[in-house]
């Protein structure tokens, strides 16, 4: 093998090293996430970003138990339509994660199978069990909850994953 070939098989192969690892992404603290296979899919869940902007992003340092902020919330008054960023299952009301999310929506993401927690709701309009599609609305924004003022707390979590494994949520466009 010339010189030019084995520098230009390196170079192939860093590539893809590099591109899988923007495919996956980075969380804050540099640990790699789960693949996105099309995250162009995702859709974002509340309309319109300039009258309901991220009040708290994802992984903000805070007094938040885990010491920083799990997910990220969308400033909305009660009664804003909540879509589903992505189809799914939607597995249970509560599921586990705990009273300070309040009237929540837990869906089990189609693409890479990981759990969205739409949290402090004022009204679910799906229940247990049933399939939503992507840009379903499924809920009502509110005040529900551990909360400082009515919006939606929108968290992502491996599978059945606890308090602090928590992924990135960002992914619409």
């Amino acid at each position: 093998m010339t010189a030019d070939r084995a520098s230009s098989n390196l170079l192939s192969r860093r590539r893809v090293l590099l591109g899988g690892a923007l495919v996956a992404g980075l969380t804050a603290a540099g640990a790699a996430l789960a693949p996105i296979a099309n995250a162009a899919s995702y859709v974002r869940p509340v309309r319109n970003p300039t009258a309901h902007p991220i009040t708290a992003a994802w992984r903000k340092p805070g007094s938040w138990a885990a010491g920083y902020h799990t997910g990220v919330d969308i400033g909305c008054p009660v009664g804003t339509p909540v879509y589903a960023t992505i189809g799914g299952d939607v597995r249970t009301g509560r599921a586990n994660w705990g009273s300070s999310y309040g009237t929540m929506i837990l869906i089990n993401d189609d693409v890479d199978g990981s759990d969205w927690g739409y949290c402090h709701l004022s009204k679910r309009v799906v229940g247990d069990g049933q399939r939503v599609a992507t840009n379903q609305l499924i809920g009502y924004s509110g005040n529900t909850g551990n909360t400082t003022g009515p919006h939606l707390h929108l968290e992502r979590r491996p599978r059945y994953g606890g308090y602090g494994s928590d992924l990135n949520p960002n992914l619409w466009p």
